[in-house]
């Protein structure tokens, strides 16, 4: 806590004490012999400066008597001893306890008391991943994650420390200013046994890629465009020799009258043989291009993973070519 904050509030405090000693001394004569002790001994204690063991003894005091007046001097050695939290609380307490019995004079006081140390609170939001995890704050136990609300701390300097079985520990400074509310998000590593086993739970479920799965989109298209031209330029030559193909077995037939054929006719047959044979290959190169291109262009595109236990599936198309023949294979996993 910063001293000027402190000295400034002890100044006020024992002020105020100082000046209510008398009229409150004189209205607690109904708290019994042990509460009225606890009370008298926590207004000496207020004499001497020791706020805080006189916030101590007014508690007491006010636990044995269940007597609304002496929270207001609770609170006010609360905010004497630098406590905001516990004045603002007990101070709270005090006016709802006291409803109409409390007189005009303590009710501005105390309504005065509670909105100065309300300047000098601030509030912090922790959040925890994962949940059940230990909250600390200044070494003192806060609960654990979630929380049921916003925690409360004079403003200054404070360490939140947060613990899981299992997992690292984080800890955080905070500087905290009057009135601010700051939200602390924390995530926690898993350490030692939890983190091992995490890595087998991970390695122990494999994946397995369908055969649906493949390049990416925009890959797969420039794939089809190229193999879709060479298809569509194979189909062209293909078509070039299938016309000299037929164009020298007629010329071929001219020079072989009743199946006797000239030497030019041999050699014009065999002509027509290869042209064949190329405007074959070339046709079905070509046809099996503009297959794959349309196949790549309409196939369903990324990757799909499937988990063990679940079947993977689906269909590829596989051009085959060998001497003199050019086809497809359709290649499915079921």
């Amino acid at each position: 806590m910063n001293r000027a904050y402190a000295r400034r509030a002890m100044a006020s405090a024992t002020t105020l004490f100082v000046c209510l000693l008398p009229a409150l001394a004189a209205a607690q004569t109904d708290l019994g012999p042990e509460a009225q002790w606890r009370f008298n001994r926590g207004l000496s204690l207020v004499k001497d400066n020791a706020f805080v063991e006189a916030a101590v003894e007014f508690k007491r005091a006010h636990e044995i008597s269940g007597s609304f007046s002496v929270l207001l001097n609770l609170g006010q050695a609360h905010a004497a001893a630098g406590q905001p939290v516990q004045a603002v609380e007990a101070l709270g307490q005090y006016l709802r306890d006291g409803g109409a019995q409390v007189p005009q004079v303590r009710r501005e006081e105390a309504e005065a008391l509670i909105a100065e140390q309300e300047g000098r609170i601030a509030t912090i939001i922790v959040r925890c991943d994962p949940s059940g995890a230990e909250i600390r704050v200044d070494g003192n136990q806060v609960g654990k994650c979630p929380l049921p609300g916003p925690v409360r701390l004079v403003a200054g300097s404070h360490t939140l420390a947060v613990s899981l079985a299992d997992h690292k520990p984080q800890e955080h400074k905070l500087e905290l200013a009057g009135k601010e509310q700051k939200v602390v998000d924390v995530r926690l590593e898993a350490s030692g046994a939890a983190a091992v086993a995490a890595g087998q739970d991970a390695s122990a479920a494999p994946t397995l890629v369908s055969p649906s799965g493949g390049a990416p989109w925009w890959s797969r298209k420039r794939a089809a465009h190229l193999v879709g031209g060479i298809g569509v330029a194979s189909l062209a030559v293909g078509a070039v020799f299938g016309v000299r193909a037929i164009t020298k077995r007629l010329d071929s037939n001219r020079h072989c009258p009743q199946d006797q054929c000239t030497q030019e006719g041999v050699d014009l047959n065999n002509q027509a043989k290869t042209a064949a044979r190329v405007a074959d290959v070339t046709i079905g190169v070509g046809l099996v291009g503009v297959v794959v291109a349309a196949y790549l262009l309409v196939r369903p595109g990324g990757s799909s993973t499937t988990s063990p236990g679940t079947t993977a599936f689906g269909m590829d198309l596989c051009p085959e070519l060998g001497p003199g023949e050019a086809k497809v294979a359709l290649r499915g996993t079921w």
